[in-house]
C-alpha cells in the first residue's frame, strides 16, 4: 500500500489484517487456507514512526491519548472521514 500523508488528527478508519493463532488439530491442508481476522479501527492519526501508523481512538483535553500501533504492511485500505454539518452521517 502506498503511504499517504495526514496531517495530526485526521480522521481515519482504518482496514487491516490481525494474526489469528487457532488452537486444536485440523489437516494440513485444512490450514494451509485459513487467513487473518479482519479488523477496522477508527481514530484520529498521530503519526507515522518506522512504519507504524500510530491512531488514537480518544484525546482528552490534557493531551493524554490512547495508541493503537498499526503496521503498514498489514494495512488493507485507508478512509479518511469526514463530518458533515448538515446532522447527516
Amino acid at each position: 500500500m502506498r503511504i499517504k500523508k495526514f496531517e495530526k488528527y485526521d480522521r481515519l478508519e482504518v482496514a487491516w489484517i490481525d494474526i489469528v493463532e487457532r488452537s486444536g488439530w485440523r489437516s494440513v491442508a485444512a490450514a494451509e487456507t485459513e487467513g487473518g481476522a479482519k479488523v477496522n479501527n477508527i481514530g484520529y492519526f498521530l503519526g507515522n514512526h518506522k512504519g507504524i501508523l500510530n491512531l488514537a481512538s480518544s484525546l482528552s483535553e490534557d493531551g493524554d491519548c490512547n495508541v493503537t500501533s498499526i503496521p503498514w504492511g498489514v494495512i488493507t485500505e485507508i478512509k479518511q472521514l469526514r463530518i458533515t454539518t448538515d446532522g447527516e452521517c
